[in-house]
């Protein structure tokens, strides 16, 4: 079955594919160009995160996951925000496919502590236009929602170069961004949060076929299709970031506690049973098309 997968893929017979590792990292295919977003493999323990532990990517549990879906190019990365659930392998996978990165100034900045060359690494914030191949990436202003009683956890900015050792506290979030890729095949929205964007004063200009929308935290499940799917118009849709990333990361995750996927599921049938709902799977290609 791998044989026949990298077979197909490299004859380009399905034009538009995806693979997901789990949380926000997505690997997305389009024609010849692979874009990466929100790096994220390495999982660190709750044990980590409570006792200030000193974390680093695992170089070869990455290399594990990406072999398992037969992952040999990566052209760009790019960064939701720089919390260690989104950017924790950011340096890893940059390096070992030789990929341009585009984030927020702390996510770039958590990259050259990796040691990634500053050339192969660009600041982008709202409004940024980005060129990949045969694909316009127009960065746009997210927001991150707050994690508890209004707070959000290491809400600030990585200012310099983050060095080792560090813990996911020195993850600073920084400025949050989405990414909208305009593709002649039918444009995708990467959009990782639940929640829509007060930045962004209107989805319609942002047409697009097919929708990664964050699950996790979301206010209701009525106002994600009202705010976002039904303006942008997309007609596939996949769920991402509902799944438990405090365990290691594995083929069957189970989901997040506040993720409650049955209702999200079940809404998204009663209401809209016209748009197409792909379920990921973690380092198995799915076709887009």
């Amino acid at each position: 079955m791998k044989v026949l997968l990298i077979f197909l893929f490299s004859f380009n017979i399905f034009a538009q594919s995806f693979t997901w590792f789990g949380t926000t990292h997505t690997l997305i295919k389009i024609g010849k160009d692979y874009l990466m977003f929100d790096p994220f493999i390495t999982h660190p323990s709750p044990m980590d995160l409570v006792f200030r532990r000193n974390i680093k990517s695992d170089k070869k549990l990455v290399k594990k996951w990406l072999d398992k879906a037969s992952v040999d190019k990566v052209d760009a990365i790019f960064v939701n925000h720089a919390h260690y659930d989104h950017v924790m392998d950011f340096g890893t996978i940059l390096n070992m496919f030789k990929a341009k990165g585009y984030g927020s100034q702390s996510a770039i900045n958590y990259a050259l502590g990796e040691n990634v060359p500053s050339s192969n690494l660009k600041v982008v914030t709202d409004q940024s236009q980005v060129i990949v191949g045969d694909h316009q990436i127009t960065v746009l202003k997210g927001k991150h929602p707050a994690h508890i009683l209004g707070k959000t956890f290491m809400d600030g900015k990585i200012k310099e170069p983050l060095k080792g050792p560090k813990t996911a506290w020195d993850m600073q979030k920084g400025e949050s961004l989405v990414f909208f890729i305009k593709n002649n095949q039918g444009n995708i929205f990467f959009h990782p949060f639940a929640n829509k964007s007060p930045y962004i004063k209107d989805y319609s200009k942002y047409k697009a076929k097919i929708l990664f929308l964050g699950i996790s935290k979301r206010s209701s499940t009525l106002d994600q299709i009202a705010d976002i799917v039904r303006p942008t118009g997309a007609q596939i849709v996949i769920p991402i970031h509902y799944d438990n990333f405090f365990t290691p990361l594995k083929e069957n995750p189970s989901e997040h506690l506040i993720a409650n996927m049955d209702e999200w599921y079940k809404t998204f049938e009663k209401k809209i049973p016209e748009v197409k709902v792909i379920k990921p799977q973690i380092a198995k290609w799915i076709s887009l098309e």
